[in-house]
């Protein structure tokens, strides 16, 4: 990453899935910290924030219906 990149603020940890609230979630890929792309703004600061891949565990294998 570059000097004058910092970590975004308001990221927060997945504690649960988003459609059911099942806080069984199995971890499956980290992509690291990623840069927050915004082509509006010119700033001198560019952000990153993590970027993971989570499976809801419930009881029919991640699959919502």
């Amino acid at each position: 990453m570059e000097q004058n990149s910092q970590l975004a603020k308001d990221t927060k940890k997945i504690e649960k899935c988003r459609n059911c609230q099942n806080s069984n979630l199995k971890h499956i890929l980290s992509l690291g910290n990623q840069y927050l792309v915004d082509f509006l703004e010119e700033d001198d600061i560019n952000f990153v924030a993590p970027l993971d891949l989570v499976l809801c565990e419930r009881d029919n294998d991640g699959i919502h219906i």
